[in-house]
């Protein structure tokens, strides 16, 4: 009866998994999850068959002998059972049945397995001792959604006397249990003496599994005493984790102390529901939700745990295959519980427990991929697993397979597991961060090293630039001083070209001046040697030392200049029909002549430029260190705002005023040559109209 109703609800969960994977969805995880689904079905399948094994056909019990405390191993012994599949057993059934219909338990603990069938355990019982009246049944089991506890007296007379001490349902708070106490307990009084049938109806949504001990009232409170100091120190160690972790949350705030501290909540709340003590002082008004806890700590230890594994192993990286296996765990644990907990919460309950032994394995199995290659940062990681998968294996054993393990064992177990596993889980995140912090140091130093080396390359890089820039600036230079050479050779040339072509015309050399020939002659010559052949860049010193060295080369008489001006200028302005007149008489002081002359030339030539008719006068006055000149004319004449800009390179105004062509640069070649050799330049008023520009000589 127990197997074909378990394997009843199996085909109906097995046909709609089969439903599905025969209609595959296109997405592979889907079809991960149909296939982890239908691999557990099919497990279960086979573990129902053991579950029925547990039906044995014996001999009726003897007869239990109270001598004092009786441990669960001894009682089981003396225990009938009854497996009630259709329901239909009652307490005077029972009470009154023939002892064939009960069958003695012959093995070391009562598990029935996942099982529909209520059950019924009877046990009769003597009070063989002298003093002792009050007895405690201790089931050493939380919660059963049925549990019904009575003890007959009077067994075979007419009207036995039936005692319901304990009246248990799905729906009974904590407070109504007659024994205040996490683990199920019915009390006993029995005289010296006295005999009576123990009689128990339980079903779970759970597994069946029952713990049966008669123990005094002494022995009973030291083993509540001793069972609840070992919780507490199992509930202060994983407390003490988990603020440790929830510290390191609010410090570090990585989401990888969220994930640990889930799991270890789920863990801890897990093994408390487990003794009961969940039941007893967190939720003891919602017994609803007592029925149900295990399946939603136990899905939550598979999902964090899941999910913390990611973080720690970075699966998603460095292993994406096992990255996709535990999200498919992942998923296939919440669609499982979806799907089963509205059908059948048994079957889901069994599943899970497989389901956890095959998740923490695959975590175990992605930690071992991860130590071939990061076995430092993993090392404790794995450890931890390790303890997780026998402490899984043992629940399986006793939960699925029937292998006869004591609660004490399996929940010891967990709490040992629970602690050493939360504190390598512990220990792999300080690996994790301590090897962090390494590669942090590792990535700043070498980001020392980048940023040194790119300081250096900048450094050179800028020295290059500077290098360029003043490569650039010498050859704008130079290529501004051979433009304002260029410009400066044009009259001289010409004025020198029509000396020449008169000498020829005269052959005799009379009227020939011969000083302002020289003169000129010197003036030209300097202005190229200085100028146009410059040797090589690395060959020559900077302009003003070079101009320095070449003036004490050149000091000449400021007067012998004005007359080569004169030479060199009145072919010109005589072709304009204009008067070039010098009044400078006695300026002996000395001079830079080709400064002087390039400065002096460039300003009548301009004159003679920009002057239609009228005079081009050059003055001048001096004393023994200054000399003032002055080149005047009676063109259209300049403002001073006009003057300024036209100082500048380039810059010409003389086609707005006479539409004569200029190339912009005679008074920028003045302005720097005033400012090479220190004289002054200034506009000045004068009485006629046209411009008037004195030049300030200082002597050398």
């Amino acid at each position: 009866m127990i197997v074909s109703q378990n394997q009843t609800v199996f085909g109906r969960c097995a046909r709609s998994v089969f439903n599905l994977h025969i209609h595959p969805s296109p997405s592979p995880s889907l079809g991960v999850i149909h296939t982890l689904l239908l691999t557990v079905l099919v497990f279960a399948a086979f573990c129902n068959r053991a579950d029925a094994q547990n039906v044995q056909t014996q001999p009726s019990s003897s007869l239990l002998i109270l001598e004092g405390s009786v441990s669960s191993e001894e009682a089981v012994r003396h225990v009938d059972h009854y497996i009630d599949a259709d329901w239909t057993m009652t307490t005077e059934l029972a009470i009154t049945s023939r002892t064939a219909d009960f069958i003695p338990l012959r093995s070391k603990t009562a598990d029935f397995g996942y099982t529909k069938s209520r059950v019924w355990l009877r046990a009769r019982v003597r009070n063989d001792t002298q003093d002792v009246r009050e007895w405690r049944i201790f089931f050493a089991e939380n919660f059963k959604q049925i549990f019904d506890v009575y003890i007959v007296r009077g067994e075979g007379s007419v009207s036995p006397i039936v005692e319901h001490v304990v009246d248990l349902d799905a729906k009974s708070a904590f407070w109504k249990r007659p024994i205040s106490y996490a683990e199920l307990t019915a009390p006993m009084k029995l005289a010296p003496g006295e005999e009576a049938t123990i009689l128990v109806s339980l079903w779970s949504e759970g597994s069946s599994y029952i713990e049966f001990s008669v123990l005094t009232v002494p022995d009973f409170q030291i083993l509540t005493s001793t069972r609840t100091a070992k919780n507490f120190l199992f509930y202060g160690m994983m407390g003490l984790l988990i603020i440790v972790a929830l510290i390191c949350l609010l410090i570090f705030r990585n989401a990888i102390f969220a994930a640990y501290i889930s799991y270890a909540i789920s863990g801890l709340l897990y093994v408390m529901h487990s003794d009961g003590a969940a039941f007893q002082w967190l939720w003891p008004a919602f017994p609803g939700f007592n029925s149900v806890a295990s399946v939603y700590l136990g899905t939550g230890i598979i999902i964090f745990g899941a999910i913390f594994s990611r973080m720690v192993l970075n699966t998603a990286i460095y292993h994406p295959w096992l990255d996709k296996l535990l999200i498919g765990i992942v998923i296939t644990t919440v669609a499982m519980v979806a799907i089963l907990l509205p059908l059948d919460g048994q079957l889901l309950k069994k599943l899970l427990v497989m389901m956890s032994l095959f998740a923490i394995s695959m975590l175990l199995i992605a930690g071992l991929a991860a130590a071939r290659h990061r076995f430092r940062e993993v090392r404790f990681y794995v450890l931890a697993w390790v303890g997780a998968v026998m402490s899984a294996a043992l629940l399986n054993l006793d939960h699925i397979f029937g292998v006869n393990l004591t609660q004490d064992v399996v929940l010891d177990s967990m709490r040992a597991v629970m602690v050493f596993d939360a504190t390598m889980l512990g220990l792999a995140i300080a690996d994790r961060y301590a090897l962090l912090r390494e590669s942090q140091r590792s990535a700043l130093q070498t980001s020392l090293d980048n940023a040194t080396r790119n300081l250096e390359l900048n450094n050179r890089l800028g020295d290059l630039e500077q290098r360029y820039t003043k490569a650039a600036a010498r050859s704008r230079n130079r290529s501004e001083r051979i433009r304002d050479t260029v410009h400066d050779l044009q009259q001289p040339l010409h004025a020198l070209r029509m000396k020449v072509q008169g000498m020829a015309k005269d052959s005799n050399g009379r009227g020939i001046d011969t000083e302002t020939l020289e003169g000129a002659f010197v003036y030209l010559e300097n202005l190229v040697s200085t100028t146009l052949e410059e040797p090589h860049d690395e060959e020559v010193d900077t302009d003003n030392k070079r101009a320095d060295r070449l003036a004490s080369e050149r000091m000449i008489a400021l007067s012998a200049v004005v007359r080569t001006l004169h030479a060199m200028f009145h072919h010109d302005a005589a072709a304009k029909g204009l008067d070039l007149v010098v009044e400078a008489e006695g300026l002996d002081i000395e001079v830079d002549g080709f400064s002087a002359m390039r400065i002096l030339s460039n300003l009548v030539q301009n004159a003679i430029k920009y002057t239609s008719d009228g005079t081009v006068m050059i003055t001048g006055r001096s004393d023994t260190e200054t000399a003032l000149v002055r080149i005047c004319d009676n063109g259209p004449g300049l403002s001073r705002e006009a003057f300024q800009t036209a100082l500048a390179r380039e810059v010409r105004l003389d086609e707005d005023m006479t539409g004569e062509a200029g190339h912009g640069l005679g008074l920028a070649i003045v302005r720097e040559l005033c400012r090479r050799q220190g004289y002054s330049l200034m506009l000045v008023d004068h009485d006629k109209a046209g411009t008037c520009i004195e030049i300030g000589f200082s002597a050398h």
